[in-house]
């Protein structure tokens, strides 16, 4: 009968430790959050606090039944192609823009909790509007000249039609 009882248990505390434990490739991260760690990496703030959560790059951790929860967050490369038809220039003329943005999280702790903070559980979709918004903000800031040269420094490809 005890022994019954021991294999029950040993079942049970394994099938815990399995559904429990969340493993992320290289391309990802994992957001574990809802207490504060004890022991172990924790994540400092800006401020020096240490943080409420915990960011996995590329390997495996253990999720604390009802006291954590957790997301992952991609590492891959975004290919975002940005269509802003009638973009009004700083001197009122407006402009068609086309452009590929090529979005990337760097797998270092501070980009990943940044990126967490911004866009953690946001679909592409949202990510997208926003990187729309942006550079519509940028050329609306600029002159139609500086806009007609592709510029180096956007790491993208801009036409002015």
């Amino acid at each position: 009968m005890i022994v019954v009882v021991l294999a029950v248990l040993l079942l049970l505390a394994y099938l815990v430790v399995r559904t429990r434990y969340k493993k992320v490739g290289p391309d990802e991260a994992l957001i574990v959050y809802g207490r504060r760690r004890l022991v172990g990496p924790k994540v400092i703030g800006a401020d020096g606090k240490v943080e409420g959560f915990r960011i996995v790059h590329g390997g495996g951790t253990f999720i604390a039944p009802g006291y954590e929860d957790y997301e992952r967050i991609s590492l891959k490369m975004m290919t975002l192609e940005i269509n802003l038809p009638h973009v009004y220039t700083e001197q009122g003329i407006p402009i068609n823009v086309r452009a590929v943005a090529q979005v990337k999280v760097r797998a270092t702790t501070e980009s990943t909790r940044r990126a967490a903070e911004r866009f953690l559980g946001t679909p592409v979709e949202e990510v997208t509007a926003t990187i729309q918004e942006t550079w519509r903000a940028i050329c609306a800031g600029s002159s139609a000249r500086s806009r007609s040269r592709p510029s180096i420094a956007t790491r993208g490809r801009s036409r002015r039609r």
